[in-house]
């Protein structure tokens, strides 16, 4: 059996190479890709070949092209547009998608952790991790984030109202199940997050104090 083999273009190897970029997060949605002759140098190829796989990329919805240059497409807003749609129309699905990814999320990490190799963990020994703190809220409290992206105001049944503040990055605030004598009932929880070295320690400081005091945030 004899046959002709045709050695890949150039061009399409440019593809494959910044498709992985994008498909892997390297380049984001949105972000701006270098001027044509700038990238060309970078990634040490002809002008004409890049040009070719830009092309192959806008075809593939991976790119837009406009007068303020080629950008990274936006391929996943057709998933993300209808859930944040649907999240803002019915809030009672809110705690229904914080519970799928609770359980999506575990799922993953377990897996990665499974299949990781002495090089995957030497990587992720010397990259920030990701952390996150939660306070339970008692069933009844209620909790509204200030301004300031980083304090809550807290009230009880009494009216009484406490600041949550925190120096974590981003502080949010969750649907939560609270379960009481074998009852189960929906509660809120304070989340913060935040990256860390994980070969260093790390101290995120938190207080709360009574709510009317000087300093309040607005």
């Amino acid at each position: 059996m004899t046959g002709t083999i045709r050695p890949a273009k150039l061009s399409d190897a440019i593809a494959e190479h910044l498709e992985a970029l994008i498909l892997d997060g390297v380049l984001r949605p949105g972000e701006k890709l270098l001027p044509e002759r700038d990238l060309a140098l970078k990634l040490d190829v002809s002008r004409p070949s890049l040009r070719d796989a830009l092309a192959k990329l806008e075809e593939r919805g991976l790119l837009v092209t406009g007068r303020g240059g080629t950008h990274v497409a936006r391929f996943l807003s057709g998933i993300t547009d209808p859930l944040a749609a649907i999240l803002h129309a019915h809030p009672e699905t809110t705690f229904d998608y914080f519970e799928f990814r609770a359980a999506l999320e575990g799922l993953a990490a377990g897996l990665a952790a499974e299949r990781s190799n002495d090089l995957d963990r030497e990587a992720i020994r010397a990259i920030a991790a990701p952390y996150a703190l939660r306070f339970q809220l008692e069933p009844g409290v209620q909790a509204s984030l200030a301004r300031d992206r980083r304090s809550i105001l807290l009230r009880g049944p009494s009216g009484r109202g406490w600041w949550f503040r925190s120096d974590g990055p981003d502080v949010a605030i969750e649907p939560a199940v609270h379960i009481d004598e074998g009852l189960t009932r929906r509660s809120l929880q304070i989340v913060v997050r935040g990256s860390a070295r994980t070969d260093a320690e790390t101290k995120v400081r938190w207080k709360l104090s009574p709510a009317g005091a000087s300093g309040d945030p607005h």
